[in-house]
């Protein structure tokens, strides 16, 4: 335990580079009963893996690993067996890294029910029903990547150089005439706009010491 890198409080359990943590016993857990682990878990060296976990409850090991060196909350959802009243839960870095670990806030409480309100939440039905496809991306459910079952969903965003709307496409090629040009104020920004309304993006308010911005048409676009 050290005083130095706690999310909340005056200390946080800070583990070594590779291959350390602890293990705490829980006490008076109900047989048959799903609980909720939660904690807080950043590392020195992003990309370096520190697992919250739970094991000895009377069914499988499970775990959630973090891999940001800013605090980020873990879940993990285990049900005790049968017969077990007892579990042990820990926080764990990783074999392999050249940087420490940081745990911290750590609770478990139990769920009044285990069922998941969430439709095809691995979508394991190899389709994104019954979500949508977001504005401006090109997601698809593909049978690799899954960190459990077959199915994972991958996001992607549609590059600049790939199915572009023809009027976005126009807007892009103008912008780059302008700049060329040296004419950047008040089209620059005009053209900005234009490429957020077609991707279906936030418009921000111009600031109040701002001129009004106005639609003006592309060069060379009969409107």
């Amino acid at each position: 335990m050290l005083s130095t890198n706690a999310r909340t409080g005056g200390y946080a359990l800070t583990t070594a580079a590779s291959g350390s943590g602890a293990n705490r016993s829980l006490t008076g857990l109900s047989p048959n009963t799903t609980y909720l682990l939660t904690g807080w878990a950043k590392v020195a060296n992003a990309g370096e893996n520190l697992a919250i976990g739970v094991k000895g409850f009377g069914s499988t090991e499970t775990y959630t690993n973090i891999a940001t060196t800013s605090y980020t909350q873990a879940a993990v959802v285990f049900t005790s067996g049968s017969a077990n009243t007892t579990a042990t839960v820990y926080c764990w870095k990783n074999s392999g890294g050249s940087g420490a670990g940081y745990c911290d806030d750590l609770a478990v409480e139990p769920l009044a029910s285990a069922a998941n309100a969430v439709t095809n939440p691995g979508y394991e039905t190899g389709a994104l029903t019954p979500r949508t496809q977001s504005t401006g991306t090109a997601s698809g459910v593909v049978a690799s990547n899954a960190r459990t079952g077959t199915y994972a969903l991958r996001r992607q965003e549609l590059g600049r150089n790939r199915d572009l709307p023809a009027e976005l496409d126009d807007v892009l090629r103008t912008a780059a005439h302008l700049l060329h040009h040296g004419r950047r104020h008040h089209l620059g920004r005009d053209l900005l706009l234009q490429e957020l309304r077609l991707r279906g993006g936030p418009l921000r308010r111009p600031h109040p010491d701002q001129a009004p911005l106005t639609r003006r048409p592309i060069p060379g676009r009969k409107t």
